[in-house]
């Protein structure tokens, strides 16, 4: 019934994902992923604000396929698939039946399916590698509850963090604080990975993915009263805002 659910929900993803308009994000993230097929260094030749690891996927799917936005697309389904798979996973392990399983997929995919982020490939694998590291945690694998949390700070890094405290302490507080150890053993872990991965380029995603972050958010920020000026309340995206997202992927 997992995978069931998974396929599920990767087909109405991708359904979805396919009759949704392009966005700018979503050409500049074709581009930075295009550029990284060709050989191109993130943080050094350009400019790009997340983790490496999601950047890095959709360079290879590029390099076995073509750089197209359906590939693009494709693979931000196969993330909502991923997620689907897990969350019927953990209403498995909590003994809930499957219709509850059905429900939370359900709701997953209607608040946090491709149709309404499809360029957010640093978000989806951040979901994926958080509902992961929960899914560890049930199964009281601390090590490697520490490895998916942090991939999920390789996407979106400020939500991969917090994420990595929470199951830090909740492994503290439901098992041991040596449990807790291994927890962050396995975050260490995936760090040093990535870090020989980027090699001289640690320097840049500093500079541009970090410190930069800051310079970003203060040019880009709009006042509340001019979010709610701009955003569009009279259809079904209004009751799908990212913060409605992260409820029902997290």
């Amino acid at each position: 019934m997992i995978a069931g659910l998974g396929a599920a929900a990767f087909l109405v993803s991708l359904v979805g994902a396919l009759s949704t308009p392009p966005t700018v994000d979503e050409a500049w993230m074709l581009v930075v992923a295009r550029r990284t097929a060709r050989g191109e260094r993130p943080y050094r030749d350009f400019f790009y604000g997340a983790g490496p690891l999601p950047l890095w996927l959709l360079a290879s799917a590029f390099a076995l396929l073509r750089p197209q936005g359906l590939v693009m697309r494709g693979l931000g389904a196969v993330y909502v698939g991923i997620e689907a798979a897990l969350v019927a996973a953990m209403v498995e392990t909590a003994g809930g039946p499957p219709s509850a399983a059905v429900a939370a997929v359900a709701t997953l995919v209607a608040f946090g399916s491709t149709h309404l982020h499809p360029h957010n490939h640093y978000g989806h694998l951040t979901q994926v590698a958080s509902l992961a590291a929960v899914w560890a945690l049930l199964q009281a694998e601390s090590l490697l509850t520490g490895v998916f949390a942090g991939l999920a700070i390789l996407g979106k890094f400020p939500q991969g963090a917090v994420v990595l405290l929470l199951v830090t302490g909740a492994t503290v507080v439901l098992d041991t604080v040596t449990a807790g150890a291994w927890v962050l053993a396995g975050a260490a872990m995936v760090g040093a990975t990535t870090a020989l991965a980027l090699g001289g380029d640690i320097p840049w995603f500093f500079r541009r993915a970090v410190a930069n972050k800051g310079t970003y958010l203060r040019l880009g920020r709009m006042t509340p009263l001019t979010w709610l000026r701009q955003s569009d309340w009279t259809s079904w995206r209004a009751a799908t805002r990212w913060f409605l997202v992260s409820v029902a992927g997290l």
